[in-house]
């Protein structure tokens, strides 16, 4: 969820139309930039009211309609992945502990995207402080985990390709678990001040509605100063560091690619390497492409203001963008699948074991590996130095 405030004033004189029933009450608006507010007066005259309203309905059909759909394949998928990679030998490799906590971190925010959907959007319930607290807290809280545990699981990755020697020191399942546990203990100390600053800004009073903001505006001089932290921890500097791992990853690639056009010893342990760079590079991209574009709205939102001529537009692409911000959470199993042979026959053999109470014993055993080996791993047997350390040979 993004972090932007309003000015009330602002909201409620926008639906004050003949035409204008539900507007933003049901339109989610959560922080990561505040100043955004009614910068100038403006004419009757000068506005288009009707536009407004269309605006509104569009954007409450993209928050209204999609999210069960996103919700379903999010969980489904999340619980798929989760159940994958603690089967067998899955569980004591770093790669596998990664992606473990990141489907476990993404069905609590589908969860919590669910909640505040039937709450506020279904069921019309009165929006508390309580809830606001809960709700904006638990978003941000989830959404900096995936982030987070996406980096280090690049981080992780780059290592292992860089410095294969040291891959055995750096690159355990021990450290694995230190990072996430650090990264959850360092995600909720920094979005606790959610819990003193999300509050419910009042929408329509008749029908007693209201949204979730994370700072109230006016913002004092410490919600401002958190407010661009936010923008800052949650979209900056996993922009930055992402591409530089994954620019160092496609570099490695490309390398080894050259390489092992001159060399056929040990082709399919290198291709399985190669899988899971790959895989964690469209992972670590598809962050950038699904959480950008909420941050990059409220920036230019928070620079040019809100008011009543360009408040239409503002709560379509506010729709939009918030969507796709929480589509982040629920595609991660779909980009494993793509990416990774061994994962899609691990999941193939998990979804007929589920659908026939059986399984031959070449699909049970073959793991992520492949069908041709009976390890339960992301590893290959014929890569002895690598099963001691879990991790794909390089």
């Amino acid at each position: 969820m993004d972090n932007t405030t309003m000015d009330n004033t602002t909201m409620d004189n926008a639906y004050t139309g003949e035409n204008n029933t539900a507007g933003v009450n049901n339109m989610t608006i959560v922080n990561n930039i505040t100043g955004i507010s009614n910068t100038a007066a403006v004419a009757d005259d000068a506005v288009d009211f009707e536009w407004i309203s269309r605006a509104t309905d569009i954007g409450i059909w993209i928050e209204l309609y999609p999210t069960p759909f996103i919700a379903l394949f999010g969980i489904v998928g999340n619980t798929l992945a989760l159940i994958v990679m603690t089967k067998g030998r899955n569980r004591t490799l770093a790669t596998c502990n990664y992606i473990s906590a990141l489907a476990i971190v993404d069905n609590f925010q589908m969860i919590n995207m669910v909640y505040y959907w039937l709450y506020s959007y279904v069921t019309r319930s009165t929006v508390t402080i309580a809830v606001c607290q809960a709700v904006i807290f638990l978003a941000n809280l989830w959404q900096e985990c995936s982030i987070y545990l996406i980096i280090a699981m690049s981080v992780d990755r780059t290592l292992a390709v860089k410095f294969p020697l040291k891959k055995s020191i750096w690159c355990t399942v021990e450290r694995a678990r230190k990072v996430i546990a650090l990264v959850i203990v360092l995600a909720i100390l920094r979005n606790i001040h959610f819990i003193w600053y999300a509050y419910p800004a009042t929408i329509d009073a008749e029908r007693n509605f209201a949204l979730c903001s994370g700072y109230e505006s006016p913002v004092d001089a410490p919600g401002r100063v958190l407010s661009w932290i936010d923008t800052l921890v949650q979209s900056i500097i996993p922009t930055v560091t992402l591409l530089i791992l994954n620019t160092l990853l496609i570099g490695s690639i490309r390398a080894r690619s050259k390489v092992s056009t001159q060399m056929t010893t040990d082709q399919k342990k290198r291709k399985h390497s190669r899988d899971l760079t790959v895989m964690l590079i469209i992972v670590s991209f598809s962050v950038l492409i699904f959480t950008l574009p909420i941050n990059v709205a409220v920036v230019i939102y928070g620079i040019i203001g809100i008011d009543l001529t360009n408040i239409g537009t503002f709560l379509i692409v506010h729709a939009i963008t918030d969507r796709l911000y929480f589509m982040n959470n629920a595609v991660n199993f779909y980009l494993y699948c793509m990416g990774m042979a061994r994962f899609r026959e691990q999941v193939l053999s998990l979804i007929r074991k589920l659908t026939r109470n059986s399984v031959t014993p070449a699909a049970e055993g073959s793991g992520l590996e492949g069908p041709a080996t009976r390890q339960t791993g992301l590893i290959d047997p014929s890569s002895n130095a690598q099963l001691a350390t879990g991790e794909m040979a390089e």
